[in-house]
């Protein structure tokens, strides 16, 4: 990845194996800075994703989004994860 680059996980198999990836991504997180839930269109896999990660994440998480049709187009229907700001 480039410096000030954008990270993307790729879709994986499985509901559970998406949430262990989303999960274990957050611990590239840089605390210092919020995070933001994301879905699309319904979020109720978000919802599921949210009742697994743990308490000092769920501290510094905005209000979750629903992403604009702009980016959405490229996530898919009922579509979830998080955006944040990675650590060196």
């Amino acid at each position: 990845m480039l410096k000030g680059g954008v990270s993307v996980y790729t879709k994986t198999i499985g509901m559970p194996s998406a949430k262990k990836v989303l999960l274990r991504a957050l611990d590239n997180c840089d605390t210092n800075y919020p995070i933001v839930p994301s879905f699309t269109y319904k979020s109720d896999n978000l919802d599921l994703l949210l009742d697994k990660t743990e308490k000092e994440y769920k501290d510094i998480m905005l209000e979750k989004d629903n992403l604009d049709h702009a980016i959405a187009c490229h996530w898919g229907p009922n579509a979830f994860g998080f955006v944040f700001v990675e650590r060196e």
